[in-house]
């Protein structure tokens, strides 16, 4: 397996921003810190609240930043104006950005009985307060909303966008998986299109949690989070609007709660795959304890404290920033998949879902021992770029060895869970080895 040098081919350079530090992927959040602390007795039942110190405040808010966000959530429901400010404030210091949920200012922009006019004057005062702070990202103005909605929604994102056309009017959408109760259709194709042609076509955002139990203590991924992934890009191809995601990091209901760097890794590298410009995770700030829904302690107890996930994701989402730069230098074209020599069964449930071309120009001959995901890029000056995502189950024990020939190519700059590494070149071709959960970023160059 080897690939040819076309004498015609153009020459490539390398490229200019593999060294810059110019760009920032956007890793989010559901549930920031609350204005009070839950206290918590032995069996982890709250007996009260206290409010934070303002030494304890910002520490919190330094351990987000630390973990590597780069936007930080309210917490759950509405804020006060003081509690707003008080959290720009903190995010402006640890050097991030804050959205902001302020349920006054939602209810004006999608008042029908208000002219424009009338409700961009009010919007304007209710936000006085903080509209021009430095750490102010956007607002918070709801949660997957059903399809009857979209017509308020798009009322207020109108006037919002006119008032304040660099800030995000931020809205997240239902997975594939909902009911047509849920979506208020029958179709989750008709549910994504209506938003972007009513709401807004510069980004599209929905939560699908992947994480479930496999047999032995392991984990493994639905079934239908690469589909999901698949259709948001299909009704963003026209616009080139951005697709942002919830990925999953504590357990509810029958998910796993995530338990090791594999279980987060492996859905930031089906993310990457897919091109996705912004990820967040559900939840940083523990929403609350057992419940209807089950829920496990997420980053940070209900008392402010942080669990063994804390690290996990730290080290997850600095190996994003770490390669950010060069990442947000490609546009994703699509995705392909390669089942593994490995695999006896000779399919992989989850790429049944998918409508994929398995071939590309630049590539002679690509063998996987298990199952992969690979990303297709391309940057402003043409170069290729291709991301592989081990998609054997996040918690197997097997090595993924994958080798890849490229037409063209007398060199390939590589990326592996974000740290550049070097790859030997023999007639175009490569060979590396992923772990469970590994991705890997492969710049063919022909220099």
């Amino acid at each position: 397996m080897t690939g040819t040098i076309d004498p015609t081919a153009p020459k490539e350079t390398i490229p200019e921003y593999l060294d810059a530090d110019e760009k920032l992927f956007n890793i989010g959040m559901w549930v920031g810190i609350p204005a009070q602390r839950s206290v918590l007795d032995e069996y982890d039942r709250v007996t009260g609240y206290e409010t934070w110190t303002e030494e304890e405040y910002l520490e919190q808010y330094q351990w987000i930043a630390d973990a590597g966000f780069t936007i930080a959530a309210p917490p759950l429901g509405t804020s006060s104006p003081d509690y707003i400010l008080r959290m720009l404030d903190a995010a402006e210091k640890v050097g991030i950005q804050q959205i902001i949920w302020d349920e006054n200012v939602n209810t004006i922009l999608m008042n029908s009985s208000l002219s424009d006019d009338d409700a961009m004057a009010q919007v304007r005062r209710a936000m006085v307060s903080y509209s021009d702070h430095p750490a102010f990202f956007g607002n918070m103005i709801t949660d997957e909303p059903q399809m009857r909605e979209y017509e308020a929604l798009a009322l207020g994102e109108k006037r919002y966008k006119e008032l304040f056309p660099d800030k995000m009017y931020y809205l997240n959408l239902f997975p594939v998986v909902a009911t047509s109760d849920q979506l208020g259709t029958d179709s989750y194709d008709t549910y994504l299109q209506t938003y972007v042609d009513m709401v807004t076509s510069d980004y599209l955002c929905y939560d699908h949690y992947p994480l479930l139990p496999d047999t032995g203590g392991g984990s493994r991924l639905v079934d239908d989070f690469l589909y999901n992934m698949e259709l948001a890009q299909k009704h963003m191809a026209e616009s080139k609007g951005e697709v942002w995601t919830f990925l999953q990091s504590m357990g509810y209901s029958i998910k796993k709660d995530p338990n090791c760097e594999e279980d987060f890794r492996a859905q930031v590298g089906a993310a990457l795959a897919y091109g996705l410009r912004g990820i967040q995770w559900f939840c940083y700030y523990s929403p609350n304890y057992g419940g209807a829904e089950n829920f496990t302690p997420a980053i940070i107890t209900l008392d402010g404290k942080k669990t063994e996930k804390y690290e996990m994701l730290r080290t997850v989402n600095q190996e994003i920033l770490a390669f950010d730069d060069v990442y947000l230098n490609f546009e994703w074209q699509r995705v392909m998949t390669q089942i593994g020599k490995e695999n006896t069964k000779g399919e992989n449930a989850a790429f049944n879902y998918l409508t994929v071309t398995n071939e590309h120009e630049r590539i002679a001959g690509l063998e996987c021992d298990y199952d992969t995901v690979i990303g297709v890029f391309q940057d402003a000056s043409a170069r290729d770029g291709f991301l592989f995502a081990n998609y054997d189950a996040p918690t197997s024990e097997n090595q993924n060895k994958v080798s890849v020939a490229f037409h063209n190519c007398t060199q390939v700059i590589a990326y592996q869970n974000g740290k550049r590494i070097t790859l030997s070149v023999e007639d175009g071709r490569v060979e590396f080895t992923m772990e469970a959960g590994d991705w890997a970023f492969l710049i063919p160059l022909n220099v």
